[in-house]
Parts: structure tokens; sequence; C-alpha cells
């Protein structure tokens, strides 16, 4: 069975907000005068690239070529906002895991792997989706992969929250990963010409190998390193 290229994409729009409302209702959207500038910053960039993905898709398959490229001539600067603000959110979440002279622990590590792995894919999505922006077929699966680079953060909050025996992050981020590689797999299956296919092949490669450091996270000293050099001020 093959994905329809034209509508998937908008109709997923409005799974992926319920997603991210869901996701992030018990610690955020409850209460948002308890969060500082930075996450409303860093929520209210990366739910617009989402917005943004739905919007291009529909102003594609309704033929508005032309306000499809206007608006995407500042996807880049959006996919720039997105990139600095996950960075210094992860590092401040990574930094609040650690504490001087004490070891890092699991947790703070398997958050670190966690957001770099879904960083990698976002830059890694928006990049080739801007690069090959005069190909249609490779385009919309390039974006469509960086946006699963950022849905990932709101699949895991989903499984810790929502589903029994995943209230943990080794346990939600393996859940996680693991929605996220079955997502690119079925994309790759879903599409007919290389172009379209290999995005999902390196995504799914992307993931892969996140998920086998995400694995090692609490027994590889390596690890705890980097992520008490990454949080570091």
């Amino acid at each position: 069975m093959r994905i329809d290229d034209r509508g998937a994409p908008a109709a997923l729009l409005l799974l992926a907000l319920v997603a991210l409302a869901l996701a992030f209702w018990p610690r955020y959207l409850s209460d948002l005068t308890s969060s500082d500038r930075l996450l409303h910053l860093h929520a209210g960039t990366a739910t617009a690239w989402i917005a943004l993905l739905g919007l291009q898709a529909t102003l594609a398959a309704r033929g508005h070529v032309a306000t499809h490229r206007r608006i995407g001539r500042w996807a880049p600067w959006l996919a720039v906002a997105v990139t600095a603000l996950a960075i210094a959110t992860s590092r401040r979440s990574v930094g609040h895991g650690l504490r001087a002279g004490v070891p890092v622990d699991a947790e703070t590590v398997q958050t670190f792997v966690l957001s770099i792995g879904g960083l990698t894919v976002f830059v890694v999505g928006a990049a080739f989706g801007w690069w090959r922006r005069h190909d249609p077929r490779a385009h919309r699966s390039w974006m469509l992969l960086s946006g699963l680079g950022l849905l990932g953060a709101a699949i895991q909050r989903l499984l810790l929250f929502y589903v029994p025996g995943f209230g943990s992050v080794r346990w939600s981020g393996h859940g996680d990963l693991l929605c996220c590689e079955l997502l690119c797999l079925l994309g790759w299956r879903g599409r007919g010409s290389v172009q379209a296919r290999r995005p999902f092949a390196v995504g799914l490669a992307l993931f892969a190998v996140t998920h086998v450091v995400f694995a090692a996270a609490g027994s590889w000293a390596p690890l705890a390193s980097a992520a008490r050099w990454w949080a570091a001020p």
C-alpha cells in the first residue's frame, strides 16, 4: 500500500497537533505561567514548524505553488530558530540532572541522547528538504522527516504519561525510538521512487543509531562525559 503523497501530510497535521497537546498538557499547557520564556519560545517554534509542514502540504496539493514557494522562503529562518532553541532547552534540561562531584545518572544521559538524536533528525531533514526543494518527491519526504524529528519528544511523553509500563525515561525512550523507526519504515515502504524513499532510509538509520546509543546510556562512561560537556555553562 502506498501513502497518498498529496493528502497524507495535511491529514497528519491535526493528529500531530493533538499529540503535541496531549503530550505536553501535564507539565506545560496546564500551567503556562510556571514556564519561562525559553520554554515558551521552544514550544512555539517547534509547533510552528509542524503547522508549516501541514500548511505547505495543503498549498501544494491544491496547486497554490506560488504561495507555497513564497512562504517556503521563511522556512530556513524558522529552522534555525527551532534548532537554536532546541539546543538551549536540551542543555538546560540535561543540566538539571547534573550535580557537582556526583556521577551523572542514567536518566540524565538518556535524556541527552534522546534530545541529540531528535535534533539530528530534524536538522538533516530540514537541511536536505531545503536543498532538494526543486524535486517535489524528495522535498516532501525530507520535510516529513524533519517533522518526525520534532514529534519524537511528543511520542516519548505520550508513552511516559499515558501508557502503563512506560513511566520512566528508559522505557518511554525505547518506545519513542521504536515508534520513530517504524514510522520511517512505513514511510520508506509507502514511497515508490528512490528520491522519495531515501529520506526515510536515512531517518531509519539515524533513529537506529540513536537507539543503540540510548541502550548503552547507563553503562558507557563517555556518554556521561558528553552529557556533562553539553550542559556546561
